[in-house]
């Protein structure tokens, strides 16, 4: 029942979280402003806007238009719901006293929101950062558990070193290939993950930035966000980064 409850409570966060990341880059109020339906306007009530739920009794469909709501809606959902049980999982309910499931949670929370800003506007903001960055950090002082000094060295290291990334792509591309805000997330990364798991981060963003444009990028000039790939590789790190440099390593 617990596991059911914080699945509800995931997906219900990841859906705010997606209207943060939609909202906040273009100024409209986030807080207040209830969401509505993109054909007819109509604005969504409390019930409607039930996770999963909603979306199961409605058959898909707008309750006043009829318009039919892509499962992408839905998927997105149960993603975001499993996304936020599996800490505790990983970790068990001892992850609470450590801290590790807070800390966890925020980092998920911020990459949910940097994903759906630089998917929609190619943009990293700030604020974001710096929110779930300060939260972080608060979590990492209140659990002795969490090793700060160690953090703070992971967060220069994981900065400087997508900064220099982003210098060697200007002078070989003769652009940016690094946005600020991608630089800037990797201070955030490599405060929760440490040095030797940040880098591997960036290893398998970058791979998997790469079979998603070979395979699925028709227009291979267009401009994407690297923010969601770094989001993906990060959350599979947090958990198994350090077991699979261990097996890496071990192979020689």
């Amino acid at each position: 029942m617990f596991y059911l409850l914080l699945l509800f409570l995931g997906a219900a966060l990841g859906s705010f979280y997606h209207v943060v990341g939609y909202r906040m880059p273009i100024g409209e109020n986030w807080v207040s402003d209830r969401s509505r339906c993109p054909g007819c306007g109509h604005q969504l009530t409390a019930i409607e806007l039930i996770p999963i739920l909603s979306y199961i009794i409605q058959g898909g469909k707008c309750r006043e238009c009829k318009m039919h709501i892509k499962p992408i809606y839905l998927l997105s959902e149960i993603v975001a719901g499993l996304l936020f049980v599996f800490p505790v999982w990983f970790y068990g309910f001892e992850g609470f006293e450590t801290g590790h499931i807070f800390v966890a949670w925020a980092f998920l929370s911020m990459l949910i929101i940097i994903t759906v800003s630089d998917i929609y506007y190619q943009l990293i903001l700030d604020k974001v950062l710096l929110f779930w960055g300060a939260i972080i950090v608060f979590l990492y002082v209140l659990y002795p558990q969490l090793d700060l000094m160690s953090a703070l060295v992971s967060a220069v290291v994981g900065f400087l070193t997508l900064y220099v990334i982003g210098l060697l792509g200007q002078l070989l591309f003769k652009k940016e290939a690094l946005g600020g805000g991608d630089i800037k997330l990797y201070a955030v990364v490599g405060f929760v993950l440490g040095i030797a798991p940040t880098f591997l981060s960036i290893f398998i963003a970058s791979v998997i930035a790469l079979i998603y444009i070979l395979l699925f990028m028709k227009d291979k000039a267009k401009v994407i966000g690297f923010g969601p790939f770094i989001a993906m590789a990060s959350y599979i790190c947090l958990f198994y980064g350090q077991s699979l440099l261990d097996w890496y390593f071990n192979l020689f």
